[in-house]
């Protein structure tokens, strides 16, 4: 797999290609402070645009995100089960996920992360992914980067609407429908999607599991923004989710995973939503953003599970509510033409309440708040019209553990019109969750944060006829983790989450590129080569060492477009009690096909899993196998 993608790279090298000027006018919003050119972060950044959203249909958002270097996605079943994505060879809990500004990890959680499990793309146009640490900008958890959503704003003058819908296999349907209005002075945009799936089971169909695990959910999001005056705007934005996830309640036998004796009745119901409002005031030097806004996550686990007591099935429910409210100030300074600084304070307050009841424990229920203060600034000089530096830094104080201070450095250098290097190291910190700290049963008040250094060097290269190669070396570590430790199993069960001493590191290296071969034909890959390690020196679980994208996509007519892709892994571990567990290797392959009906309107085929591969990400549950979906795009 590894001679593959050095060959792609090679043969991008070696192509007698005329050089061709790096993109200048691409704006990055999640880099600095600031918007700026791509070209002048020394931050790594990959992005997502509506365009490469279309091709993903109803998918999940983490497996779009999946095809980007450094990223790999594992779920525990059909759509609608949890999800997770790992940036860098990092879990969840050390990236920060914001939609439209608002942070969306879930303060209820073990460890405080989003699950990706639920979110799909119907309401998503551009996605911009920040590698490597990011805490002095953006606090706690953006160890491993930043992945900043943003949803659907109007493309056009006027009111424009857009329908799309997709049907396929395990009796899969879903539909989205977005109206849109822009004029001179304002923009609205709105989406509402449903999907539904009957799935597959979540515990893999090879240890006997035949039962599946469905799917339901509606989401309504907005964005909206008006400019009171030339230098005031004002802007609101927000969504609104609930779903329903048919999930196998228990439990491991033999390594696998079973429905349970009463498997039609164990749900995972969520409801979510956010809401922001802004008001941005824009000067000739001087930019000024405030803004306010309100996360509330509510996830209930309920059905029955074997009765150990009696001979009935025992009824359980776990709920766990978790939010957030923060206000942020930020601005952007221009004293000079190559100096730009900016500065900005926030204060949020996190909350946790969760409620549990089974046969195993007495009805119990947990409850924790903290305040958070931050103040940020950082500072952005063109040295020379092909160099620019980026300082930043960050204090944040919690009110349960006290302050904790981070900084980044980067470089962007243009080394000349087709050659790109960047350049950055920065430390970060992860605070210990509220469940941590808090939990009746194991929480320990006196953890302290994990902290966390990271540097990355990356090259890219353009040529002539549109053909690029990228290619990004990582190393980060993580110290002071945060560990659950069983105290005691007899006569009673007891455990705590302490301090661990030792290191987590991964590093590694990722290489990109695409090459028209000719006018309809392109070829493209992606390959991330990981090396991670947890403080005794094992591999950290569910990342690849190796994880390969192949893609050929071409234009076989002027209204039939097709594309095919190779995904490979490699040397993939799971982790079962405190043992890793080496998973087979596997490929998979996808395909699209694409007609333009005219007047706005597109037609497609999309294939998942097209050879049928019988594999797991996550040890004892299910993956999807050959599955083809059918939908239509239409834009008015």
């Amino acid at each position: 797999m590894k001679t593959t993608a050095v060959s792609l790279l090679a043969l991008l090298a070696a192509m007698p290609l005329q050089a061709q000027d790096i993109a200048l006018d691409e704006i990055v919003v999640s880099a600095n402070i600031a918007p700026i050119e791509a070209s002048r972060t020394g931050a790594s950044v990959e992005t997502l645009s509506a365009e490469d959203l279309k091709q993903s249909g109803a998918m999940p958002l983490g497996r779009a995100l999946a095809t980007l270097p450094t990223l790999s996605y594992s779920d525990t079943g059909p759509i609608g089960s949890s999800a997770s994505l790992r940036l860098r060879g990092l879990p969840g809990a050390y990236i920060k996920v914001l939609v439209d500004g608002i942070d969306v990890s879930d303060p209820a959680q073990t460890q405080s992360q989003f699950d990706f499990g639920t979110l799909g793309t119907a309401d998503v146009s551009r996605v911009e992914v920040l590698g490597g640490s990011q805490s002095a900008q953006y606090g706690s958890t953006a160890v491993a980067g930043v992945i900043s959503v943003t949803t659907k704003r109007p493309e056009q003058e006027g009111i424009s609407q857009s329908v799309a819908l997709e049907a396929g296999s395990y009796e899969t349907l879903s539909g989205s429908y977005t109206l849109s209005s822009r004029g001179d002075r304002h923009e609205v945009s709105v989406t509402a999607s449903r999907v539904h799936s009957e799935g597959f089971s979540a515990g893999d169909d090879s240890a006997g599991n035949r039962e599946d695990d469905g799917f339901d959910s509606e989401r309504l999001s907005f964005s909206a923004s008006y400019d009171v005056t030339d230098v005031l705007s004002v802007g609101a934005s927000g969504f609104y989710q609930h779903a329903d996830s048919q999930i196998d309640e228990c439990c491991e036998v033999d390594g696998d995973f079973h429905d349970g004796v009463t498997p039609d009745d164990d749900h995972s119901l969520l409801h979510t939503r956010g809401g922001r409002i802004f008001a941005t005031l824009t000067g000739d030097q001087l930019t000024q953003t405030l803004s306010i806004y309100r996360f509330e996550n509510e996830r209930t686990t309920e059905g029955t599970e074997r009765n150990f007591f009696g001979p009935d099935p025992s009824p359980y429910e776990w709920s766990y509510d978790g939010t957030r409210t923060v206000m942020d100030y930020r601005a952007s300074y221009l004293p000079t033409d190559s100096l730009t600084l900016g500065f900005g304070a926030t204060h949020a307050r996190e909350d946790l309440f969760s409620a549990t009841s089974d046969q195993w424990t007495l009805p119990g229920t947990d409850s924790g708040e903290r305040e958070i203060d931050g103040l940020f600034g950082e500072a952005t000089l063109a040295l020379t019209p092909a160099l620019d530096v980026t300082l930043a830094a960050r204090h944040d104080d919690y009110s349960d553990f006290g302050g904790h201070t981070t900084a980044r450095l980067a470089a962007a250098w243009r080394l000349d019109d087709t050659l790109l290097l960047r350049a950055s190291a920065g430390s970060g910190f992860v605070a210990p969750s509220l469940y941590q700290l808090y939990s009746t049963q194991y929480g320990n008040e006196d953890l302290g944060p994990e902290r966390s250094r990271s540097v990355d060097l990356g090259l890219e290269k353009t040529f002539g006829n549109g053909a690029e190669v990228k290619a990004t070396l990582f190393h980060q570590q993580v110290e002071d983790l945060i560990k659950f430790v069983t105290l005691t199993t007899f006569p009673a069960y007891t455990g705590e989450y302490q301090t661990a001493d030792g290191t987590s590191r991964s590093s590694g290296i990722a290489l990109s590129g695409s090459v028209p071969l000719n006018d309809r034909l392109q070829l493209s890959g992606v390959v991330t080569y990981t090396r991670t390690s947890d403080p005794d020196g094992e591999a950290l679980p569910r990342v690849p060492e190796t994880d390969l994208r192949l893609g050929l996509d071409a234009d076989l007519t002027d209204r039939l477009d097709a594309g095919i892709a190779l995904h490979a892994v490699r040397n993939l571990y799971d982790e079962r009690a405190n043992s890793l567990i080496a998973m087979p290797d596997y490929e998979t392959v996808e395909a699209t096909v694409e007609f333009d009906l005219g007047q706005d309107a597109q037609v497609y085929l999309r294939a998942d899993n097209l050879l049928d591969e019988d594999y797991q990400v996550v040890k004892g549950f299910g993956t999807s196998g050959r599955a083809f979906y059918v939908g239509l795009r239409k834009s008015f």
